[in-house]
C-alpha cells in the first residue's frame, strides 16, 4: 500500500499574524511562540507491504442435503515478512512536489544522503515472524480463535542534518502477542490482545564529509554497529559521535472492534493501555535516565474506497529520574484527526466534535478552514499537564475528596441552563439526567485513580503511578463535561496548542496558556 501526504508550510501563527474571526474562536493571552518561517511544502510518502503464506489443518461438518456448513475447527501456522517506509521531503513549489518520486529507496550509499535537502527523513523497517492460531466456526456465521505471534524487526531512522552530517538510529525489536477474536458473518469482529515489545536503539551522528564517515554510515544501515562503536572507542569523534542508547520494554493490552466489508467500506475502533519502561544513556551529556510511560489511547479508522479518516484520543503519563537525583513527571492529552482524501462535510463534522469537546470554554479555540479543501487534512489539539498541575490534582483529591464529581455537576448544570446549544445534545430532562450519571460515574473513577497515584508516589512505585495517571485520563477526558471539570479544577498554568494543516491551504496554529483565571475550584468551598 502506498499513499502520499502533502502539507502546505506557508502558514501563520494566529497570535502573531492574526486569523479572521470567521476562522477561530477567542484566544487567551499568547505564550511563547515558535518562529516558523518555513515556506513551500512538506511531502510524506508511505509504503507498506506484508506477505504471509503457511499451512493449515482443519475439520468441518456439513449438511449433506443442503451443502451448508454446520461447523469446523482448524489450526494454522503462517510465516510472515514485511517492510514499511516513511519518507519526509521538502519542496519549494507545487511543481517540485509533483516531480518527487512516490517511492524513495533505502539510501545505501553515503552520496545518496549528501544529495538530500537538509531535514529529509527516511524511516524504514523490515520484519519477519510467525503466527500460529487455532479457531472454530459455527454455521459459517460465527467464528472464534486464539493466536500467538512472534515478530522480529529492524528499524532505521535516517535524518539529513546541516553541513554534511547525518543522524542515524538503528533499532532492533522483538514482539510477542497473544490475541483472541470473535467474528460474526465476516463483517463484524471483536478482538482482545496482550503484547510485550522489547526495543534496543542506538543513535549516532556521522560526518559524511570524510571517507571514513561514509564507510561507517554504509555499514550502519546494514545493521553493522561494530565500525561505529569501534570508532567511538578509539576517539575518532571527527567522523562519528555516539548520541544515545535506549532500551524499552512495553507491555500492554488492546481491545478492537470492527464492522464493514474489507476493501470497500469499514470502520474499526480500538482502545488500549500500555506501560513502557525505558533506560536512556545520553553519551554527549554523560547522563542516564530511567523513564516510565503510561499510555492510554482510543481511536477509530474509517475506510471507504479512495478515502480514509483517522481519529484518536490519547494520554501519555511520563515519569523521569536521573542518576543526579533529577525527577520529573507530567502528562499530555492529545486529540488528533486526519484524512488522506478530504471532503469538507467530513472535516467540518470532525472539527465540530473537537469544538464540542473544548469550544464552549471561552479561552480555547478551534480553527476551521475557509478555503476549498482537497487532499490531506490534519488537526491536532494538545494539553500539557506539568508536575505542578499534576500535584494540584492530587492535593485536591486528598483535601477535597469528591471535588471532581462536584465540578462535573457544576459544568453539567451550567451548560444545560445557560447554553443555547444544549438542545444539540439533549432535548428532554431524562437525557440530561442520563448525562449527569455518566459524568458522575466517569469522574468518580478518575478520582479513585488520583488516590492510587498518591499512594504509588509515596511507595516509589513508578509503574503504578504512570498507569494510574493514564487510567485517570481514560475517565477524566471521556467527554466535554469531564474535560472542563478537570481544567477548571487546576489553578496552575496549563499549556495548550492547536494546529490545523493540509495540502490545499496554509496551516494555522495557536499556542496559549490558561494562567489560573479559568480555575473555578474555589467556588466549591
Amino acid at each position: 500500500m502506498k499513499h502520499r501526504k502533502i502539507v502546505n508550510l506557508d502558514g501563520r501563527d494566529c497570535e502573531k499574524d492574526g486569523c479572521s474571526k470567521s476562522d477561530e474562536r477567542q484566544f487567551d493571552k499568547p505564550i511563547e511562540l515558535q518562529d516558523d518561517s518555513s515556506v513551500g511544502y512538506r511531502v510524506e510518502d508511505y509504503f507498506d507491504l506484508s506477505i504471509g503464506a503457511g499451512v493449515g489443518v482443519g475439520l468441518s461438518w456439513d449438511n449433506v442435503s443442503t451443502a451448508a456448513s454446520l461447523g469446523g475447527i482448524g489450526f494454522s501456522l503462517v510465516p510472515t515478512i514485511g517492510t514499511k517506509a516513511k519518507v519526509v521531503r521538502y519542496a519549494d513549489s507545487r511543481e517540485e512536489v509533483d516531480e518527487l518520486p512516490r517511492r524513495a529507496y533505502m539510501p545505501r550509499h553515503a552520496q545518496d544522503v549528501l544529495d538530500w535537502k537538509t531535514g529529509t527523513i527516511y524511516d524504514y523497517s523490515v520484519s519477519g515472524g510467525i503466527r500460529a492460531g487455532i479457531g472454530a466456526s459455527y454455521a459459517g456465521a460465527v467464528s472464534v480463535g486464539i493466536s500467538y505471534a512472534f515478530k522480529g524487526e529492524w528499524k532505521y531512522y535516517i535524518e539529513k542534518q546541516d553541513d554534511g552530517f547525518v543522524f542515524v538510529k538503528v533499532t532492533k525489536g522483538k514482539l510477542h502477542e497473544v490475541s483472541g477474536s470473535l467474528n460474526f458473518a465476516a463483517i463484524t469482529s471483536l478482538s482482545v490482545s496482550k503484547f510485550r515489545n522489547v526495543d534496543d536503539a542506538w543513535s549516532f551522528r556521522v560526518d559524511l564529509n570524510y571517507d571514513e564517515g561514509q564507510e561507517i554510515y554504509e555499514r550502519l544501515i546494514r545493521g553493522d554497529l561494530v565500525p561505529a562503536e569501534k570508532a567511538v572507542e578509539e576517539g575518532l569523534g571527527l567522523y562519528v559521535t555516539r548520541v544515545d542508547h535506549i532500551k524499552r520494554v512495553s507491555v500492554g493490552r488492546k481491545l478492537s472492534a470492527g464492522v464493514g466489508v474489507p476493501i470497500f467500506i469499514s470502520k474499526k475502533w480500538s482502545q488500549g493501555l500500555i506501560h513502557t519502561k525505558a533506560i536512556q544513556n545520553l553519551y554527549e551529556e554523560n547522563e542516564r535516565y530511567d523513564i516510565d510511560l503510561g499510555t492510554f489511547h482510543q481511536g477509530s479508522v474509517y475506510r471507504r474506497i479512495g478515502k480514509q479518516v483517522n481519529q484518536q484520543k490519547s494520554f501519555v503519563a511520563t515519569r523521569i529520574s536521573g542518576d543526579d537525583g533529577y525527577t520529573d513527571y507530567s502528562g499530555q492529552f492529545t486529540w488528533k484527526f486526519s484524512t488522506t482524501s478530504a471532503w469538507m462535510p467530513r472535516v467540518t463534522k470532525e472539527l465540530k466534535k473537537l469544538y464540542k469537546l473544548i469550544g464552549f470554554h471561552k479561552n480555547l479555540s478551534v480553527i476551521f478552514p475557509k478555503e476549498k479543501i482537497k487532499g490531506y487534512v490534519g488537526a491536532k489539539f494538545e494539553i500539557d499537564f506539568s508536575e505542578d498541575a499534576t500535584d494540584a490534582l492530587m492535593r485536591l483529591q486528598q483535601n477535597q475528596k469528591g471535588f471532581l464529581t462536584q465540578m462535573g455537576s457544576m459544568m453539567h448544570d451550567s451548560y444545560f441552563k445557560k447554553n443555547k446549544d444544549s438542545q444539540d445534545i439533549c432535548k428532554t430532562r431524562v437525557c440530561e439526567k442520563i448525562w449527569s450519571k455518566r459524568i458522575k460515574r466517569a469522574l468518580t473513577k478518575a478520582g479513585k485513580s488520583l488516590t492510587n497515584m498518591m499512594n504509588f508516589k509515596k511507595e516509589g512505585n513508578h509503574k503504578g503511578f504512570v498507569k494510574s495517571y493514564a487510567n485517570f485520563a481514560k475517565h477524566a477526558f471521556k467527554n466535554m463535561f469531564t474535560l472542563r471539570a478537570v481544567l477548571s479544577s487546576i489553578c496552575e498554568p496549563i499549556r495548550i496548542s492547536y494546529k490545523l494543516e493540509g495540502e490545499s491551504f496554509a496551516f494555522k496554529k495557536s499556542n496559549l496558556s490558561l494562567n489560573g483565571k479559568h480555575c473555578l475550584v474555589n467556588k466549591l468551598r
